[in-house]
């Protein structure tokens, strides 16, 4: 039944649907070697979906993430902007801007980025989550407490926050 509902695509039309199965099947790739921590294998994933679809966002944002993680900062950095450029508010971009920073020891760029950016979005708790996490990597005693009162404001807006739960439980 399939095959002739198939058959009556134009060729342009399963052209498409193969395109995307494809793209669907390098996303897949990719988060199984993100997974893996074989960021290499999981950037020329996502190199791939962007070659055949340029503007896929979702696909810029795991290729900067995963360039971070693989410390190809520089790389990912220039991602991220050129991301922001278009969308300035996008929470996910400025998670990785700052954490791009926060691993570079860059502490009070980081938290200049993300506290910017709650000042526009004040409950948003990823942009939350990555403040108190680049309070706790920076590690002086005063920014313990800092993470710990960041931790306090992501329960008042989600109490069921499990790893702020979990990390006030730690410290």
């Amino acid at each position: 039944y399939w095959y002739i509902q198939y058959k009556q695509f134009t060729p342009e039309e399963r052209e498409h649907r193969q395109k995307i199965k494809k793209i669907n099947a390098l996303f897949k790739s990719a988060k199984r070697h993100t997974q893996k921590e074989e960021f290499k294998s999981a950037i020329e994933d996502y190199k791939h979906i962007l070659a055949v679809q340029p503007n896929d966002l979702d696909a810029k944002i795991s290729l900067a993430g995963t360039l971070a993680w693989d410390k190809q900062y520089d790389e990912a950095q220039r991602l991220t902007e050129e991301i922001l450029k278009d969308k300035p508010d996008y929470s996910d971009a400025l998670i990785i801007l700052g954490n791009i920073h926060a691993w570079q020891k860059n502490y009070e760029k980081s938290i200049e980025i993300l506290t910017s950016a709650l000042e526009k979005n004040p409950n948003n708790t990823p942009l939350l989550m990555a403040l108190s996490n680049v309070y706790r990597w920076r590690g002086a005693t005063e920014d313990k407490e800092k993470s710990k009162e960041v931790l306090r404001q992501i329960l008042k807006i989600n109490p069921n926050h499990k790893e702020a739960n979990d990390l006030l439980k730690k410290e």
